[in-house]
C-alpha cells in the first residue's frame, strides 16, 4: 500500500475557476499601442498554491468568443486583437492566437465613385478556444496562469458611407471604429501530479 491510496489528494491535486457571465472588453476603453501591455481576461486566470513539487501539472482551459475586428495594416506591425496565455508571469508562445479580421469598408465595385460601406462577418466568426500546457517539476510556491489580452488602439478614423439626411444617398464621413471582444463560458483549470 501506498501513501496515496489512503491520501489520494496528496499525490494528485486539482483545482478549477470558471465564469459564465457574458464580458465585453473594448478596445476604445483598455486598448493600448503598447505590444507589451497585457489585461488578463475576466474569468480566465487561476492561482494555486502547491505544497510540494508536482512531477508534472496539466493546465487546461477554454473559453467562447465573438470579436468585431475592423482592418488593419498588418505591414505596419499593427496586431489588432492578441489572445496570450501567462504562467508566473512569462508568456507560453504556442498558445498565442490571432482573431480574423471581419468587418471591412468596402466601395461598390460597379461603381467606385459610391460611399464607402460597412461588411460585419461577426456572425461568422465566432470561436471555441480549447487549449492546454504541461508543466513539468511545478516547484513548491504560489503559481498563477492568466489568459490575457492585448487589445491594439485603433485609428481614430475611417470614412465610412452614411445617409445623413435621410434621402437615401450614402456619402462618405468620418466615424471612429473600435473593436471589441465578448466572452462567454469560460473555464481553468490544472491538475497536478505529485512525484512518487
Amino acid at each position: 500500500m501506498r501513501a496515496e491510496h489512503v491520501w489520494p489528494e496528496e499525490a494528485v491535486r486539482v483545482r478549477q475557476e470558471s465564469l459564465i457571465d457574458d464580458t465585453d472588453i473594448m478596445s476604445d476603453a483598455v486598448g493600448t499601442d503598447d505590444q507589451t501591455s497585457w489585461m488578463p481576461m475576466p474569468g480566465l486566470n487561476l492561482r494555486i498554491y502547491v505544497p510540494y513539487t508536482f512531477a508534472f501539472a496539466l493546465w487546461q482551459w477554454s473559453f467562447f468568443c465573438t470579436h468585431y475586428r475592423f482592418s488593419h495594416d498588418i505591414a505596419s506591425g499593427a496586431q489588432g486583437i492578441v489572445f496570450r496565455t501567462f504562467l508566473d508571469g512569462g508568456g507560453i508562445m504556442h498558445t498565442q492566437r490571432h482573431p480574423v479580421q471581419n468587418a471591412y469598408s468596402r466601395k461598390n465595385s460597379a461603381d467606385l465613385s459610391s460611399p464607402h460601406r460597412l461588411e460585419r462577418q461577426e456572425s461568422l466568426c465566432a470561436v471555441w478556444y480549447d487549449q492546454a500546457h504541461l508543466s513539468l517539476n511545478l516547484p513548491v510556491g504560489w503559481h498563477e496562469l492568466s489568459v490575457r489580452l492585448n487589445m491594439e488602439n485603433d485609428p481614430p478614423q475611417h470614412n465610412l458611407g452614411r445617409d445623413t439626411d435621410g434621402d437615401g444617398n450614402y456619402d462618405d464621413h468620418a466615424h471612429l471604429v473600435h473593436s471589441r471582444v465578448s466572452l462567454g463560458i469560460r473555464n481553468v483549470r490544472m491538475l497536478g501530479f505529485h512525484g512518487s
